[in-house]
């Protein structure tokens, strides 16, 4: 669970929180392959944005190297396309704000 990944702190309480010994198994190939997809799409996503945009100013920097998935979606995304890659990247944002509230609820109890 340190590695990450949303849902890290609610999900290894949801799987500790499973009563039944066979849903444990299941519980951790779900767990395990949502990481394994997750991490490979990341890691994907900053490849290919490395190699389709290397010469780009904007990512010059480590923190500017943060931004790909905006710039990649900013480039490669034609007019009316971009608000369906807003609606994603607001997406991504309200899972980052519903796992800091599950970890200060966790933090706080």
């Amino acid at each position: 669970m340190g590695i990450g990944v949303f849902r890290g702190s609610t999900g290894s309480s949801s799987f500790y929180g499973n009563q039944q010994t066979a849903g444990h198994k299941k519980s951790r190939i779900i767990a395990t392959s949502w990481c394994v997809i997750s991490l490979f799409s990341a890691v994907f996503i900053g490849i290919i944005g490395r190699k389709i945009l290397a010469a780009d100013p904007a990512l010059a920097s480590k923190s500017g190297a943060e931004n790909i998935l905006v710039v990649l979606s900013e480039k490669l995304l034609p007019g009316a396309l971009v608000v369906f890659a807003g609606i994603i990247m607001a997406g991504i944002l309200a899972a980052t704000i519903s796992s800091s509230d599950s970890y200060l609820l966790i933090a706080s109890s």
